[in-house]
């Protein structure tokens, strides 16, 4: 699965299948981010460095 240069919402639903197709648990974080302890990975949208 193709993770860098997604938009947020599509690589969202694409990570929900991949992890129900495959067994890892799929959580949402407190800040409502996607992730899997399993594969140890969470998806979290990037943040311009203007914004700082």
């Amino acid at each position: 699965m193709r993770l860098i240069g997604q938009v947020p919402s599509q690589l969202d639903d694409r990570f929900y299948e991949y992890t129900q197709a495959r067994g890892p648990e799929f959580r949402i974080s407190v800040g409502g981010e996607p992730i899997s302890e399993e594969l140890g990975l969470m998806v979290r949208p990037s943040v311009p460095a203007s914004s700082f």
